[in-house]
């Protein structure tokens, strides 16, 4: 079977929450509710449609339908959720990454969506920005140490005063994004900086 034909199928069937019988008499709340996970739903088909797009034919090919199905729906289910276009992207292609890699449970891709389905955008900023900047602090040859006080810096001067007014603020919102477990706070030259995680080589992979 075709991954993109899975997701045709499973989205055409009314998204979860909405049923048209019983939207036509609906009242006003009930019915901008129903319009609301609606542009929601097609937002999400939208994604993952043009990430499916940007595969040939013959990478799409399948052999588990329980890894699909649990797949399509957990997308499908952030994109209801208000997901914003950025995650949606990277759950898409995290999702068609799993599914074709032949995994024969959908327990790796649920744990890799739940964690960027709770991401805030900003926070997706963050962490690439960091990935790119511990990526080639890898490259210097310096030590550990050297590696993870240079990392910071770099960050710091990429993100203050844009879009963190202050390097307090960007170590903030690097210490909530340690929720995810794509990021750790490290102790370099007795300052604690914010690194990605062995978790986010894990994603690199796919």
């Amino acid at each position: 079977q075709n991954l993109a034909a899975y997701v045709e199928l499973y989205f055409d069937q009314p998204p979860e929450g909405v049923d048209a019988s019983t939207a036509a008499g609906a009242g006003m709340l009930t019915s901008g509710i129903h319009d609301l996970l609606r542009h929601r739903d097609t937002k999400g088909r939208t994604v993952v449609v043009e990430e499916l797009n940007a595969r040939a034919e013959k990478e799409l090919l399948v052999a588990n339908d329980d890894a699909v199905y649990a797949a399509i729906y957990r997308y499908r289910r952030a994109a209801l959720e208000g997901a914003a276009r950025v995650n949606l992207r990277l759950l898409a292609r995290i999702m068609i990454a799993t599914v074709l890699s032949g995994d024969t449970t959908p327990d790796r891709y649920l744990v890799y969506a739940d964690i960027i389905a709770a991401l805030t955008p900003e926070e997706v900023t963050l962490i690439a920005t960091m990935l790119r900047i511990d990526r080639r602090m890898l490259d210097t040859g310096d030590s550990v140490e050297e590696q993870l006080a240079s990392g910071w810096r770099a960050l710091k001067q990429a993100m203050v005063p844009d879009p963190y007014p202050s390097a307090a603020a960007l170590q903030a919102a690097c210490s909530r994004a340690t929720r995810s477990g794509l990021v750790l706070p490290q102790t370099a030259a007795g300052i604690i900086s914010y690194h990605t995680s062995p978790l986010m080589e894990l994603l690199e992979d796919l």
